[in-house]
Formats: C-alpha cells, sequence, structure tokens
C-alpha cells in the first residue's frame, strides 16, 4: 500500500493497526506494515513501489505520525 492511500484509508477508518519489523535478510532495517479492518496485513510502499524502510526506528516513526497513527507494534 503506497502512502497516500494508507493516508486517506486511515482517514476513513479502514486501517486498525500498524506494525514495525525487522527485515529477515537484514535484522539492522525497518520496515512498515499496515493492517486493515479485514485483517489483511500490507507492507507501506513509497512511490515507486518500494518498500518504505529504515536502520533508524525513528524515521519511520515520523513517517507513521503523517499517516496519523499514535501507536504501532514493533516486532523484533
Amino acid at each position: 500500500m503506497n502512502l497516500q492511500t494508507a493516508i486517506d484509508q486511515f482517514a476513513d477508518g479502514a486501517l486498525t493497526g500498524v506494525q514495525l519489523w525487522r527485515n529477515p535478510s537484514d535484522l539492522d532495517e525497518w520496515f512498515i506494515m499496515v493492517v486493515q479492518k479485514n485483517g489483511r496485513s500490507l507492507v507501506l510502499v513509497d512511490e515507486e513501489d518500494k518498500p518504505i524502510s529504515a536502520r533508524d526506528i525513528k524515521l519511520l516513526l515520523d513517517q507513521l505520525k503523517t499517516i496519523g497513527f499514535s501507536n504501532a507494534q514493533i516486532f523484533f
């Protein structure tokens, strides 16, 4: 799911949560999964359809704030 779609779906109440996961192939990198009401979890991607990821988890938390989330599950 791209960032703008996530913002729109959050505003419509279609997203129930967000999760931060470690990249299984690089444990120093994190990525975001958004959870829809139907239970589907989708990777958050940028406008070039690349997963939004970072080594600094704070950068991802700032992205979550732009969507509207105030809390997240973190899996490590």
